[in-house]
């Protein structure tokens, strides 16, 4: 797997957009109103609403919650700019995607006729690598930035222009959650550049209708260092797992006992147990871990001549390494072919769909005994029903309100620690240390 150079995810090929002259003014002009009202009020509302923003590899969803008599809604992207897939058109999904004028040097939503686009910039992030160079002297870090701000600023125009169609009152936004694919925030060093990024967009955004290059590189040179997000920060960053847990939990398929959860990205592969108790009890999440084994990396995996049944193995090995490690130190429930208490496994993410990973997890649905389920979102969400709803599910659970602990904390390793598996024994009627 070392052959394998993820910097070609979604680079190799780039798309073949052509937007029409009136969505390229819509979305400059709902931009611009974006970055309007963040420099008139900067600091977020305590009461506004909720931002869970799924900055994925390919394709990028956006929900939009309040603890208001307002409607929960995910953002749709306009048509030219949805991601395609297997002909189908999702609405909900915005092609991860920037494109570079190089007349006027400032970056776009949009595509026009001096411009380059640019993708595949987020695989620099999840390789601790956002130094390295696209294109065009524009590194990974950069990139990034630029399309975050951009975003930033079209969801805050968006939703005032939707609001203002509807003769409902003006708001502001409380906080941005954005999911970042890392097993613990407080541990892992890749977790700096996110930081990094996503404030350097937040410093930029009142200049977003005339984003430079320039612009985008000062912000990151003076965005380094602090990982602390405070009360007012306009955002936080969520692994992607406490998400997708999150949403799982609103859902009608949530279920009692433990639980498998394999969320299938373009770029990586999470893998995780945790247990939901009967009560209030709070969710326990017992071990995760996140590789680059998704659905693209696959294909790059293959394009290097890597075998399937080698790339089948290293998924195989990552997802054995974390049910093992949960049924040594914390439930019988995770040793295969057991008869204790019935599990779940949660199989979601947008890569879920490769022949390899749904026959590999097809494989351990039927070996644990755990039923497979892809949770979609609430039916009182306000979306197309066309979309695959299953891909709002992280974006849905980041927009969760954080403060009512609707978002699990993921614990860091140095905090996992062995304790009494949940298992009996049955000859002596109860569970001792040597069963464990």
């Amino acid at each position: 797997m070392d052959r394998v150079d993820l910097a070609t995810l979604n680079a190799s090929v780039p798309p073949q957009v052509e937007v029409s002259a009136q969505t390229s003014a819509s979305v400059a002009r709902l931009v611009a109103i974006g970055a309007a009202a963040i420099t008139r009020d900067p600091d977020p509302d305590p009461m506004g609403y909720r931002v869970g923003l799924d900055f994925g590899t390919s394709a990028t969803k956006v929900v939009l919650c309040s603890d208001a008599a307002d409607v929960d809604y995910a953002m749709p992207t306009p048509p030219e700019l949805q991601v395609d897939e297997e002909g189908r058109r999702q609405e909900h999904l915005w092609r991860t995607c920037v494109w570079f004028n190089e007349e006027t040097q400032c970056f776009q939503l949009t595509p026009c006729a001096t411009s380059r686009v640019i993708l595949g910039f987020k695989t620099g992030l999840i390789q601790g690598a956002g130094h390295r160079m696209l294109s065009l002297g524009i590194s990974h870090h950069a990139a990034s930035t630029a399309f975050l701000a951009l975003m930033i600023a079209y969801i805050v125009g968006f939703d005032a222009d939707r609001r203002e169609q509807q003769g409902a009152l003006p708001r502001r936004y409380s906080r941005f959650h954005v999911g970042v694919p890392v097993p613990s925030l407080d541990e892992d060093p890749r977790v700096l550049a996110f930081h990094r990024v996503v404030k350097a967009a937040f410093a930029i955004v009142p200049k977003a209708g005339a984003l430079s290059l320039d612009d985008v590189q000062t912000a990151l040179d003076q965005e380094v260092g602090s990982t602390d997000t405070k009360a007012d920060s306009p955002y936080q960053l969520f692994e992607e797992l406490a998400g997708v847990v999150a949403g799982y939990m609103m859902t009608p398929e949530k279920a009692g006992g433990p639980h498998i959860i394999v969320d299938v990205g373009a770029a990586t592969l999470d893998v995780a147990t945790f247990y939901i108790p009967d009560g209030e009890h709070p969710l326990e999440v017992y071990e995760s871990d996140v590789e680059l084994f998704g659905a693209q990396a696959l294909q790059c995996a293959l394009a290097a001549g890597v075998p399937e049944s080698t790339f089948r193995a290293a998924c195989q090995a990552h997802t054995h390494a974390v049910l093992s490690r949960t049924f040594r130190t914390k439930d019988y429930a995770f040793l295969p072919g057991t008869d204790g208490a019935d599990k779940r496994m949660v199989y979601v993410g947008g890569g879920r769909m490769t022949s390899l990973h749904q026959k590999t997890y097809e494989g351990y649905s039927k070996a644990y005994l755990a039923p497979m389920r892809s949770p979609g979102v609430g039916r009182w969400l306000d979306r197309d029903f066309t979309t695959d709803q299953e891909r709002l599910l992280l974006a849905w659970g980041l927009a969760q309100d954080a403060g009512a602990d609707a978002i699990p904390r993921i614990r860091p390793p140095s905090e996992v620690v062995p304790s009494l598996r949940r298992s009996l024994d049955w000859e002596a009627g109860y569970a001792g240390p040597e069963v464990c």
